[in-house]
């Protein structure tokens, strides 16, 4: 019996060394290769660098990667007219800030990471380089009704005039500017303090590139503070194949009369 759990015990050893050992290659240890990285970007931004040389010298250590030279990257970001500079969201070797040098204005930064023979960088951090901005203004959606927004309940339409004006990001539909009906909808959201609304127009339009139609919602998200719930699921619902139909969504702000 005890010779029988010490074959056990060998034999889970040996494959938790074959799995890292330097001969299966990609668990262990490997010779020194340049890594491309290709900076990802936002709307409202454009980057210049040199695409040639946009690449680091490293060798893969057991699921890290160690540099292999000493190198000083840099790329400029420059923002259009409406779009700022969003520093949460921007990852440019996040993780590495004492290597990392941003200057500039708010038209125009530059970022240089000083990378140094030795270093252990994550793959995810070469992978996940890019640099976002946010839109200064978002389209603006008036809604004036026949009646005040407090009587407006979830059964009957009411009639009402729509105005959409866009903001920074621009689309290729256009303003908007029309006639058609709103009601309330949903369940638990039509009892929350913002609620939401089911738009009908008189005749089928675009809006926000959105395919022609007549029906529209406006969903507040009152529940969710991050408000990207909705839209993360069905932008990744529009990535998926397999999918019949997945909706539509864009951010806009609403105003009620």
């Amino acid at each position: 019996m005890k010779k029988a759990k010490y074959l056990g015990l060998l034999l889970a050893l040996a494959m938790i060394f074959a799995a890292f050992s330097p001969a299966t290659g990609a668990a262990g240890v490997s010779e020194a290769h340049d890594e491309v990285i290709v900076p990802r970007h936002s709307e409202g931004v454009t980057l210049s660098y040199d695409e040639a040389a946009f690449t680091l010298r490293v060798s893969d250590h057991y699921g890290l990667l160690r540099v292999e030279e000493d190198k000083t990257l840099t790329l400029t970001a420059s923002f259009e007219q409406g779009w700022t500079y969003s520093e949460t969201y921007t990852d440019f070797f996040r993780g590495y800030e004492d290597r990392v040098t941003v200057t500039g204005s708010a038209a125009e930064k530059t970022f240089t990471f000083n990378a140094r023979r030795g270093d252990i960088l994550t793959k995810d951090a070469l992978q996940s380089v890019g640099v976002y901005a946010s839109a200064a203004a978002l389209p603006k959606l008036e809604i004036n009704a026949s009646v005040p927004f407090s009587q407006i309940g979830k059964e009957e339409y009411v009639s009402a005039d729509f105005t959409l004006t866009l903001g920074t990001k621009q689309y290729s539909s256009g303003d908007y500017s029309g006639t058609g009906s709103i009601k309330g909808r949903g369940n638990t959201s039509w009892g929350q303090p913002k609620k939401p609304y089911s738009i009908k127009l008189s005749s089928k339009a675009s809006l926000l590139d959105i395919p022609k139609t007549k029906k529209y919602a406006i969903i507040p998200s009152y529940s969710d503070p991050s408000l990207l719930r909705n839209y993360i699921t069905y932008k990744a619902g529009l990535m998926l194949s397999g999918i019949d139909y997945v909706p539509k969504c864009e951010f806009v702000e609403v105003y009620l009369n």
